[in-house]
């Protein structure tokens, strides 16, 4: 079992779950799209951000929210109402992971680019 399956349930500030929220994507709505994943059974990972954006071929990601489910609320407030939930588990089984932050021209984010670069 991963440290995932071992958060202690009254730990508040942490899930066991993440979020992918629908975005609007003209003329296809943030609704759209979010039953377009649940229809097709995929999200697709289709925009470049991060110390990867830059690389050829640029790494993709796709976005999803840790935040606990009790404070769902004030994010789909500012993201929108059209989010849909996984375990974690399931994401990290699937080769997804935590993303990592550093601000820029600091050693953090010179050793999170070296990361980068070295992967496949």
């Amino acid at each position: 079992m991963t440290l995932i399956g071992h958060i202690d349930p009254s730990w508040k500030d942490m899930s066991k779950y993440v979020v992918h929220f629908g975005k609007a994507d003209p003329p296809r709505t943030a609704y759209d799209n979010a039953i377009s994943i649940l229809y097709d059974g995929r999200i697709v990972a289709a925009k470049a951000f991060g110390a990867g954006r830059k690389l050829a071929p640029a790494r993709r990601t796709v976005c999803f929210s840790e935040v606990p489910l009790h404070h769902l609320k004030r994010l789909a407030d500012v993201r929108g109402p059209h989010g849909i939930g996984f375990r974690k588990e399931l994401i990290v089984e699937r080769g997804g992971g935590p993303i990592l932050y550093a601000y820029k021209d600091t050693p953090q984010a010179q050793a999170i680019k070296a990361m980068v670069n070295a992967a496949p």
